[in-house]
């Protein structure tokens, strides 16, 4: 490989690293509000601000594993240095998780298709996406990202490596403080 490719491999592999570490670290805040709010009785503003959420959880994920050779996604990751990518991770589950959201992006979340428009719903059933897969894709990913953020760079990413419960205590200590009148 020439000296000048092998840069170029370099800097889009940590500049991908950089980008996924913060679109995880949301993609986990997100979770985590949504848990919290579980059971919070719901007026127009809140049932719009969970369903914002739910959107932005779904095209976090979206954008973090799509599969295609024009991104630089987790995949791109995974197909540059396959071995230590790999490390931690199950690669099989993620790729039948990938394959289930590409069919939301492309029938109805991200593209309006012609044909899915009469029945939306049947889409995100056919794909059978569940939260309890999208914590483990979450959960699984974001050690290892922190782990190559390390080896790279020889530093804790900026945002550190909270675990998604870390994230939950957080946002339960804050519902706690909202449902108390801020106190």
């Amino acid at each position: 490989m020439k000296e000048s490719t092998l840069k170029a491999y370099s800097a889009r592999f940590d500049r991908t690293l950089k980008r996924l570490l913060p679109e995880t670290y949301n993609l986990m805040a997100c979770q985590a509000a949504l848990e919290a709010l579980i059971g919070v009785t719901a007026g127009p503003i809140l049932a719009t601000a969970c369903s914002a959420l739910k959107g932005d959880r779904l095209l976090r994920l979206i954008r973090i594993f799509e599969d295609s050779n024009d991104t630089a996604s987790f995949w791109y990751l995974l197909r540059c240095d396959p071995k230590n990518v790999a490390k931690g991770l199950d690669v099989d589950f993620l790729q039948q998780f990938s394959t289930k959201i590409k069919l939301i992006r492309d029938k109805s979340f991200v593209h309006i298709d012609k044909t899915a428009v009469f029945n939306p719903d049947a889409i995100y059933l056919a794909a059978g996406v569940t939260p309890n897969e999208m914590i483990r894709a979450m959960e699984m990913l974001w050690p290892v990202l922190n782990r190559l953020h390390k080896e790279r760079f020889q530093t804790t990413h900026s945002m550190g490596d909270r675990s998604l419960d870390g994230f939950r205590e957080v946002f339960q200590r804050d519902r706690a403080s909202l449902l108390n009148g801020g106190t």
